[in-house]
């Protein structure tokens, strides 16, 4: 009798088990890999403005298999475009307080076949962010702002890793 009690307990862990391997999220990151393309790769920026972006991204190229070389050694280039911020307000409250922002920040990413100067793709790469500041404390909308902006950094440069893996 203890048997049938413990029967739906225990068809439970299993289709829990099923739908949780068969989903696919474990697998997420893993064997993502750079092709056997980028283990010479010249990476290039035309702005300082994109420091945090480009440490980020340059640490990720390096994690997922390609190697950063001089552009005399490297078989392809990375060309990365400054990074573009709009900004829009979307929301407002009654007293002007507490605002609410949409940051966009864009890159163009461009690859280049160094070996016979062929371009192998470009794509205009961005990623959305809202923003909450209450105007009361500057301070901490600074802070939020910057936070944001570091996020941001983050996500684009995985954005472009994904664009990279497609090669």
């Amino acid at each position: 009798m203890r048997y049938f009690t413990r029967l739906p307990l225990i068809l439970g862990f299993i289709t829990l088990g099923f739908i949780v391997t068969g989903c696919g999220f474990h697998l997420r990151g893993v064997g993502d890999q750079l092709s056997s393309r980028f283990e010479k790769t010249y990476f290039s920026e035309t702005s300082a403005n994109n420091s945090g972006f480009s440490r980020q991204l340059k640490r990720l190229i390096a994690l997922n298999g390609g190697h950063l070389v001089a552009k005399a050694d490297a078989q392809l280039a990375v060309n990365v475009e400054p990074i573009s911020v709009k900004s829009r307000q979307v929301a407002l409250t009654s007293t002007s307080t507490l605002k609410e922002y949409e940051y966009t920040y864009a890159t163009v990413v461009t690859v280049v076949d160094l070996t016979n100067g062929v371009q192998l793709g470009s794509r205009r790469i961005s990623t959305s962010r809202l923003l909450q500041i209450d105007e009361s404390s500057g301070l901490a909308g600074d802070e939020r702002k910057t936070i944001s902006q570091q996020e941001a950094a983050r996500t684009l440069a995985q954005s472009v890793i994904g664009y990279l893996q497609s090669f």
